[in-house]
């Protein structure tokens, strides 16, 4: 059996590392691990589960794109899965070059990343297709604070990982907000129960795994106790956004329920940090990758999956110097 050799980015990420488990979870393949990350190797514990590791440049950088080619051609890599919010955009601008080179990127297409990676572009679209949303505005647009609904949440326009989103409760924290944070955009303050939906297409954009799961505790954004639900609702609007925004590979959609009331807030293009809670209810996404590499179709309708509760713990990764 031939090795595929994957290069992973963002290996120092919890989602990075996600990624890497799903591949060892699986025996159907014979896979190598590239791994990349602008950190020095023993500086992050993600580091420590590639078969070979390279520090790059920020995503930002110039360089970015010319080192990523440079490590698959040197390594032989067949299969790029970026992971980082950052360098989505850029990636998908380089498909072409990447697929010219026999390396298959795993990620939708430009316009779908400007999107999702955009907070009111998000909402502008699911508002525009009929779907449940909650109602977002740009802050700077917003002339009179007095005039909004207290509490409110706020967030960047392009945030991550929860950084600089917090609930206001008046339009002096707002004020405060708006000078501590730029572009930031203010979101109606939602209550209930907060579910990510993970999604994965093939390369055609055919969905077949839906898995929703409710976030029951998370800390910096990532969930440290969750649980899959077979919610139909969930479920059948999940397929849809994802239909509709044109999702290749994987992604994960975010939405509060209150009541029965369901408000989409953020879709993510990529794959999720607890993907591990898809994988133990079934659903080896990165295995499923390997599989439609090499000829296998994706199913007719969604794959089954089965209730699971994940809890998590620390787990330390030591480094001589």
């Amino acid at each position: 059996m031939e090795t595929t050799k994957v290069i992973i980015t963002g290996i120092g990420s919890t989602t990075g590392i996600s990624v890497i488990k799903g591949f060892r979870k699986q025996n159907k393949f014979i896979t190598k691990i590239v791994g990349t990350d602008i950190n020095d190797k023993n500086m992050i514990a993600g580091s420590s589960f590639c078969d070979s590791f390279y520090t790059v440049p920020k995503a930002m950088d110039r360089n970015y794109i010319s080192t990523l080619l440079d490590i698959c051609e040197k390594e032989k890599v067949q299969v790029l899965i970026p992971i980082i919010d950052q360098e989505l955009l850029i990636v998908a601008e380089n498909k072409d070059e990447f697929n010219s080179r026999g390396v298959t990127v795993v990620i939708s297409d430009p316009e779908t990343i400007r999107i999702c990676n955009n907070k009111y572009l998000t909402f502008k679209f699911l508002k525009d297709h009929g779907f449940p949303t909650a109602n977002t505005l740009i802050a700077n647009e917003i002339k009179d604070p007095d005039s909004l609904v207290y509490p409110i949440f706020v967030k960047p326009l392009d945030g991550i990982s929860s950084i600089n989103a917090f609930k206001v409760n008046t339009p002096e924290e707002f004020l405060i907000a708006k000078r501590k944070v730029q572009n930031l955009v203010v979101q109606e303050y939602l209550e209930g129960d907060e579910y990510t939906t993970d999604v994965m297409a093939d390369f055609a954009g055919n969905i077949f795994a839906v898995v929703p799961r409710q976030r029951i505790s998370t800390k910096a954004g990532i969930s440290y106790k969750g649980k899959t639900c077979k919610d139909s609702r969930l479920m059948y609007l999940g397929k849809q956004i994802a239909e509709s925004l044109k999702i290749i590979g994987p992604a994960n959609i975010q939405c509060m329920v209150s009541r029965d009331i369901i408000s989409y807030f953020e879709v993510n293009p990529r794959f999720s940090g607890s993907l591990p809670l898809t994988i133990a209810a079934g659903i080896n996404t990165p295995l499923w990758i390997l599989k439609l590499l090499n000829g296998e179709t994706s199913p007719n309708g969604l794959l089954p999956f089965k209730d699971v509760i994940m809890t998590r713990y620390w787990e330390e990764i030591f480094y001589e110097y």
